[in-house]
């Protein structure tokens, strides 16, 4: 399918995949048992330790599930906007991708608006330049980055991780 520029319609397969994927992750996150065991990993492991939850087997499975998706991102890059692999492709989006990441609160859907709102600023960065062929397009690469940071600084405290993320879990360890 071609983009005509309609928010909602005449998208690519893969915009229509990401709504049912973000409405899927929403459902298992929040309305079933295994969604609460990430949940509960992701705060405090040694009580879902307890409790015979298989903590090390739900953090892989959680890192699969979310590299598969990060690979979905990838294909959408190549597949739908810029149709060959090159190098250096993403240009450093992977700093917006952190800034999105930080703002999501833990909720699927919350990623999706902060994604949406970077991508946005992207387009708008892109618009700019055109609008602006005399302009230096560095002024205006500028665009989402500056809407990153100043979203990251803007909201810094008020977005909560979960409490043991990043730390490594030992089965009977302190």
């Amino acid at each position: 399918m071609r983009n005509d520029g309609y928010i909602g319609i005449n998208q690519d397969v893969l915009v229509y995949l990401m709504y049912v994927t973000v409405s899927v992750a929403w459902w298992v996150m929040y309305r079933t048992p295994w969604g609460l065991n990430v949940r509960s990993i992701g705060e405090y492991p040694r009580a879902a330790d307890t409790a015979g939850i298989n903590v090390i087997n739900v953090r892989y499975l959680a890192v699969i599930a979310s590299c598969m998706l990060a690979g979905l991102g990838g294909a959408y890059i190549v597949l739908s906007q810029v149709f060959v692999f090159t190098e250096q492709m993403s240009a450093g989006k992977g700093f917006i991708a952190l800034a999105a990441l930080n703002l999501e609160r833990e909720n699927p859907i919350d990623a999706l608006f902060a994604a949406l709102f970077f991508g946005l600023c992207d387009a708008m960065q892109l618009r700019l330049q055109f609008s602006s062929p005399d302009a230096p397009y560095q002024l205006f690469s500028m665009v989402s980055y500056m809407a990153s940071i100043l979203a990251l600084v803007l909201l810094s405290g008020k977005v909560k991780p979960p409490a043991d993320i990043g730390n490594k879990f030992v089965r009977g360890g302190k």
